[in-house]
């Protein structure tokens, strides 16, 4: 295990995916769906270009993966934890002295070099008073609950069963939580995203790309998920 930040980061064992699973339930039936056949290619094309981005995240941590032998040898060579690695750079720990970054570090590429600043570059404007957000439809439906913000992995628990799962975008690591959930809405993502293939396969109610849900929404709030009009209502 790996302590930091008031967390601990640990793998998750083969017990505990086959416990997510058991939470999941019987599938339901999947509709049968008649695609025009002068769409047939388009829909392959489009069904290959989903496999390869899932793929190439599949790719990506595995390398990670791979890499952590290495990277737990650069903090104790450091003599830093392996969690605070991630406010360093990478070429710093060539040179004799590495500088840490803040959590809020930012960053941005321009002609050629990366720009690293502590805390944020853009200032987000300030967003005005609204009883209403909207967003794309990932899975139609209409729903009513109280409201749960997440915004770290550690929060998952606090999801109860009925409760709307509002966070900036999911991972596969939400699922148990996403099944006690009634909705799910989010900052980010497209109709390939995580929280999008997860409400099509649990059929739930689902809200996608709103921008700004968590910073409109605040745990406790009940709200009207509107999902076939992609609209979420305070109440």
């Amino acid at each position: 295990m790996d302590e930091g930040e008031g967390r601990i980061l640990r793998w998750i064992t083969i017990v505990e995916i086959e416990r997510m699973r058991s939470e999941l339930g019987p599938m339901k039936d999947r509709a049968i769906v008649a695609i025009p056949s002068e769409l047939v290619s388009l829909f392959e094309e489009i069904q290959e270009l989903v496999f390869y981005r899932t793929e190439r995240t599949d790719v990506f941590y595995y390398l990670f993966f791979k890499a952590r032998p290495i990277l737990q040898a650069i903090a104790d060579k450091h003599n830093i934890s392996f969690v605070d690695l991630k406010y360093y750079r990478a070429k710093d720990f060539t040179r004799s002295v590495a500088s840490r970054f803040v959590p809020l570090v930012s960053f941005v590429y321009l002609k050629g070099e990366v720009i690293f600043q502590n805390g944020p570059i853009i200032i987000d404007k300030k967003i005005e008073e609204t009883k209403e957000v909207k967003g794309s439809i990932a899975f139609k439906g209409c729903v009513r609950g109280v409201v749960c913000v997440l915004t770290t992995i550690d929060e998952l628990d606090n999801v109860k069963i009925g409760d709307i799962l509002v966070t900036q975008m999911t991972f596969p690591s939400f699922i148990p939580a996403m099944n006690r959930a009634a909705a799910f809405v989010t900052d980010e993502g497209g109709i390939t995203c995580h929280a999008a293939i997860v409400a099509r396969e649990m059929q739930k109610p689902c809200i996608i790309g709103t921008k700004i849900a968590t910073k409109v929404f605040k745990t406790g709030d009940m709200v009207e998920v509107d999902a076939e009009k992609g609209i979420i209502r305070l109440l």
